[in-house]
């Protein structure tokens, strides 16, 4: 809205969804002009949004010309991923300190840690057709396994506090913020589809681990 504002627009009506975005706009010479743009998956890169939410007041600051604010609009979405290696360490470190956090020994985070490595493998290598609910069904599932498996193994000890390390990873604790933000930004139904997205995705975490806690129960008596 302020980008469109900046360059002399009168009108300027955005409505955005999770999975839609639509965005009209009104100039001066009565000129009038719409743009819907459907939304099929997203993901969280902090340093891009960083980088446009930069450019989009560098725009509203001194407006620049089309070729111009295409270009750093290329270089940006360009900008070099999130390194593969960085995502497995994080998911291993968050993993482990979340175990010691719930009152785990270091061999019990060391074997969050060793579970989540592997989670995060499965999941990065997953196939990108898979549904968004059944990878979170797979991952979970996984991750219960894995950590279940190594207090049989005799690494861990806590078996539950291994597994909140683990489920601490798969928590939609970002969609979660994201739908009270809005709902609390005057923008109910936004925040609702959000809401419902983060509540279907903690169910999908429930039942994955609640599968793998029932079949390691049938298949070791844990």
């Amino acid at each position: 809205t302020r980008i469109c504002h900046a360059y002399g627009a009168v009108q300027v009506d955005v409505f955005s969804l999770t999975s839609l975005i639509s965005a009209e706009i009104r100039m001066q010479d009565d000129s009038f002009a719409a743009r819907t743009r459907r939304i099929h998956s997203t993901n969280n890169h902090l340093a891009r949004l960083e980088a446009l939410n930069a450019l989009s007041r560098e725009i509203c600051r001194e407006p620049m010309t089309e070729k111009d604010a295409e270009e750093k609009l290329n270089a940006i979405r360009d900008s070099r991923p999130i390194p593969e290696w960085l995502c497995y360490l994080a998911t291993t470190i968050g993993a482990g300190a979340f175990t010691v956090f719930f009152w785990g020994g270091w061999r019990d985070g060391l074997a969050a840690a060793a579970a989540a490595f592997f989670l995060t493998l499965v999941k990065r290598k997953s196939s990108v057709a898979i549904n968004e609910m059944a990878r979170t069904v797979i991952s979970s599932f996984l991750g219960g396994f894995l950590g279940i498996l190594t207090v049989v193994m005799g690494f861990g000890i806590n078996r539950d506090a291994i597994l909140i390390g683990t489920i601490m990873m798969e928590i939609p604790g970002l969609v979660f913020g994201n739908a009270l933000r809005d709902l609390l930004c005057g923008d109910p139904l936004a925040g609702s589809m959000r809401m419902i997205q983060a509540i279907l995705q903690a169910l999908m975490i429930a039942i994955g681990y609640m599968a793998a806690i029932l079949l390691c129960g049938q298949i070791w008596g844990v």
